[in-house]
């Protein structure tokens, strides 16, 4: 049979296996379900909260899981370049088509905040995923350049397609190598322009290189070109709406200064909801303070939560650098209001109101990610939507500073507690005994000591009985249907936004005690 009437049949057989394998999966879909309960603890235990390299010298430290994906997304990419690839000439045309393939992941949305909604996926994860689709990019991009050269075929740079097959080359050079740490956090608003106009050069270089060839390596392009679009006009429709462009009336920020601590009130042009733990991406428009503000913009954890769309945000920013280190300054000076403009809210939201208890570690501005979790565990919990029993907030201080200068961001998620004292601990390394915040924190001096901690709520020793719990909560006990809420409750959660040190520390305790249904959920913002 010749190939065109072969490609009915295989598109035939392959639509009917998949169908097949919808229904079979769908059947057995119980006993998938409890296959798959019973490899999380293994896998858990012994990938994903077990570190490659044990020292913890490394500041970015993966876990086996994290290289084993790795190696099987290169030997994926490995395997589709030489399968039944007769010579190295056809294999360095396929490492390109590959790359233009990686290019459209890496180029499909303007920016990777869309990302974390439209996966579902955290901000970390769409980072190292981006970072490690750049990188296999760019070793494909090397084979092909290596394959080429070594190969009779002549190259006349004179050429305009073969002129951009450099600049192609170039630019995407210079994207892996300008994405270097000591690069990126030195001046990372101008990375970020510089990253999105080199993706954009390297992408219409290729195009240019591409334009006499088949129609497939173009196909791809295609694909980018109409993602790419689509994705910048809804992002560009919903910031148009939310910040109310069309009634001439953009948000205002109000930058203030909190003995040491920068404090940001975005006032919003229409109310907009935002779920614990999202954040949004900022411009403020001060030329006054630098020219060059006007082309910056940063993600800000929002620390304000509420059931019904906010009409204002509260940011607790982290000064670093660059944009950070401006608002500072200019907050030290006076406190002033600006327009702003911003996207989003962004990110997921973790189901903390699922688990039977919640354990929420903080150190330094890492509060401002936990404080939407404090203020929506305390709603449900008053509402009796949360199936939470216990709720622990940790959180770790070199001095109370910061915590006073939080005090009303403080004050506004307790607003609706109705819990017993002593769920609030503050370890201060340097405090005086007669130093307090809120008659619901526990001011405690020195660092805490994790691993009590943690075993302290797995063991459930600070949780009340359902009859004593029921009584403070004015709740009717029926004893079998807690007994059937508290089987189908996961057991404990630990959401951390720390230094590294700590995270490194705390994932090391919870490996101890998968076992005991303990979920380990690292939030987007971490502090430095």
């Amino acid at each position: 049979m010749a190939p065109l009437e072969i490609r009915p049949i295989v598109i035939y057989s392959l639509v009917f296996c998949v169908i097949v394998l919808a229904l079979f999966f769908y059947h057995f879909r119980s006993n998938l379900s409890a296959l798959g309960a019973s490899l999380r603890v293994p896998i858990l235990k012994h990938l994903v909260y077990r570190p490659a390299i044990g020292s913890r010298r490394f500041q970015v430290q993966w876990t086996r899981a994290d290289v084993l994906a790795e190696l099987a997304y290169l030997g994926l990419n490995v395997f589709c370049v030489y399968f039944k690839s007769p010579t190295l000439s056809s294999a360095g045309l396929r490492a390109a088509n590959l790359c233009i393939v990686n290019l459209v992941f890496l180029c499909a949305t303007p920016h990777l905040d869309t990302l974390t909604n439209t996966l579902g996926l955290q901000w970390c994860t769409v980072r190292r995923f981006h970072g490690s689709v750049g990188v296999m990019a760019t070793l494909l991009l090397g084979f092909h350049l290596v394959a080429f050269a070594v190969s009779p075929v002549s190259f006349p740079v004179w050429k305009a397609e073969n002129k951009w097959a450099v600049v192609a080359a170039t630019s995407i050079g210079l994207l892996v190598t300008l994405c270097l740490p000591a690069i990126r956090n030195s001046w990372y608003e101008l990375f970020l322009r510089v990253h999105q106009g080199l993706a954009i050069l390297s992408v219409y270089a290729i195009w240019v290189h591409i334009a006499q060839r088949p129609l497939l390596p173009r196909f791809y392009l295609y694909t980018l070109a109409g993602g790419a679009g689509l994705s910048t006009l809804v992002l560009g429709c919903l910031i148009w709406r939310r910040n109310g462009i069309l009634s001439y009336r953009l948000p205002r920020a109000d930058v203030m200064n909190s003995k040491g601590a920068v404090l940001v009130r975005v006032v919003l042009s229409r109310p907009v909801r935002v779920r614990a733990g999202q954040y949004i991406s900022l411009w403020l428009f001060m030329p006054s303070t630098s020219f060059h503000s006007l082309f910056e913009y940063h993600p800000f954890m929002v620390a304000s939560w509420s059931d019904a769309p906010l009409a204002t945000l509260d940011l607790l920013i982290e000064p670093r650098g660059g944009l950070t280190r401006h608002l500072l300054h200019r907050s030290q000076m006076r406190q002033d209001l600006c327009r702003a403009f911003f996207s989003g809210p962004h990110g997921n939201s973790v189901p903390v109101g699922q688990y039977e208890v919640v354990l929420m570690v903080a150190s330094g501005y890492g509060i401002a990610a936990q404080l939407p979790y404090l203020k929506q565990l305390l709603h449900e919990y008053n509402s009796r939507k949360a199936r939470s029993r216990r709720i622990h907030l940790v959180w770790e201080l070199k001095t109370l500073d910061l915590a006073m200068a939080i005090e009303s961001l403080l004050n506004d998620a307790l607003r609706d507690d109705t819990l017993d004292n002593g769920y609030i601990s503050v370890y201060v390394e340097d405090v005086q005994r007669s130093d307090k915040i809120s008659s619901r924190a526990e001011v405690i001096k020195g660092l805490p000591d994790w691993y009590s901690i943690v075993k302290d709520e797995v063991a459930g020793k600070y949780i009340k009985r359902v009859q004593e719990e029921a009584s403070t909560r004015g709740d009717m006990v029926v004893t079998g249907k807690c007994l059937l809420l508290t089987l189908l409750t996961k057991r404990l959660t630990v959401i951390v936004a720390t230094s590294t040190g700590i995270r490194q520390e705390l994932r090391a305790i919870v490996q101890r005690f998968v076992d005991n249904k303990v979920d380990l959920v690292e939030l987007d913002y971490q502090p430095s």
